[in-house]
């Protein structure tokens, strides 16, 4: 094993530093940390200076002997660090006016606020520490991990969500095993990925687990047993968003708290097992090439994968069932051109890329919503002011 690691975390101190905190306490067995940096804007000194002795007492409680500092000169702290863990604040932005379609717009202007910010913190990695992994749990993960593969010229990147995590312990729950034990095969994008198989002891047992929801008592995101049956396949919570859209505050969503303490200790699971080249199976977004042939080469997935220390190894899916096919590549293609107008910095397609969106009901209303974004964050959006 080799020396002591050097993971920095950058973004704004809450919970979910705590969450990661007690997650590296967790793997100290396995993950020898030696210095463990936290960055966050110089507007939030205080508070990063009290996190930061928190985080000490936390550690001197379980006698672990980790340095730890503060700081809000990234370049300074990304200094010769073999992980980089973001957790960015994406509410800067002024959100108040979403009208209807209010998922895809949340992701609009969340995408707007933080892939900016991602590229600088990549370039700073290029300069300071360019072997390192850089892990995101910033929403929402699967765009910005598109931009990274599409642009960013930068291969050491994982994007991470909690719901596989989440979703595989409910199967293990089901099963009544350990989910350690269970081999869950997720294929398709971020929030929008699903269990193609949940192989236990090399048997696929989806088709029970799938049996299972014509139960009440083992169906908690509250799917139509006729339709999961007939898809053929597990989906996510978040697909409520598409498969029941009028309906939504009546269905189960995700539980904020549990998903802040899923992401946090899969983003600690994934360094430890790249470090311990654990080859492991882990769900992660990470780039297509082959993997899932009816997506484009190079673009951003979400898929099970073995985590080595070379990075991950993606299972192969081959083409997707047609009964979900459609709607993934839907959404993907919103994906590409939303990234493409970032990049381009070119606002009306930013537009039509909202427009565009398999869940849009109105063209009219998601402009209105926009053009409400637009006004009251026009402080915000220099970055996409022309010559910028």
């Amino acid at each position: 094993m080799k020396k002591g690691i050097k993971i920095v975390t950058i973004g704004k101190t809450s919970e979910y530093t705590l969450k990661l905190i007690e997650s590296f306490i967790h793997r100290s067995d396995e993950l020898p940390i030696q210095e463990l940096w936290l960055v966050d804007a110089k507007s939030n000194e205080d508070q990063l200076e009290s996190m930061m002795k928190s985080v000490k007492s936390m550690f001197e409680k379980e006698n672990l002997l980790i340095n730890v500092f503060s700081s809000w000169n990234q370049k300074e702290a990304l200094v010769d660090a073999d992980y980089v863990i973001t957790h960015l604040d994406n509410n800067s932005f002024s959100n108040s006016d979403l009208h209807e379609n209010s998922n895809a717009s949340q992701q609009v202007f969340s995408a707007l606020s933080t892939i900016p910010v991602m590229f600088d913190i990549i370039n700073d990695i290029k300069v300071s520490c360019e072997n390192a992994w850089l892990i995101n749990i910033t929403n929402p993960a699967g765009i910005i991990s598109e931009t990274v593969f599409r642009y960013a010229d930068f291969d050491h990147y994982i994007g991470v969500c909690n719901v596989p995590s989440q979703l595989t312990n409910h199967f293990a729950n089901e099963l009544n095993v350990k989910s350690k034990d269970l081999i869950p095969y997720f294929a398709g994008l971020n929030h929008l990925s699903y269990a193609m198989n949940v192989y236990h002891k090399n048997k696929d047992k989806l088709p029970q687990i799938i049996s299972m929801t014509k139960d009440s008592m083992h169906n908690p995101y509250q799917w139509n047993y006729e339709f999961i049956k007939e898809l053929g396949v597990y989906p996510s919570p978040y697909h409520q968003y598409y498969y029941h859209h009028d309906e939504i505050d009546k269905f189960t969503g995700v539980n904020i708290d549990e998903a802040i303490l899923y992401c946090c200790d899969v983003a600690c699971s994934i360094i430890s097992s790249i470090h311990n080249d654990k080859r492991d199976y882990q769900v992660v977004n990470t780039v297509n090439n082959g993997h899932i042939t009816d997506l484009p080469d190079g673009c951003a997935i979400e898929i099970t994968s073995r985590i080595t220390k070379y990075g991950p190894v993606p299972v192969h899916i081959g083409r997707l069932p047609i009964q979900i096919r459609g709607l993934i590549q839907s959404v993907k293609a919103f994906e590409e051109l939303l990234v493409d107008a970032i990049y381009e910095k070119d606002l009306k397609k930013v537009l039509l890329a909202l427009q565009i969106h398999p869940s849009t009901q109105s063209i009219t209303n998601a402009k209105r919503s926009f053009d409400a974004f637009i006004d009251g964050n026009q402080q915000n959006l220099f970055r996409y002011e022309e010559g910028k």
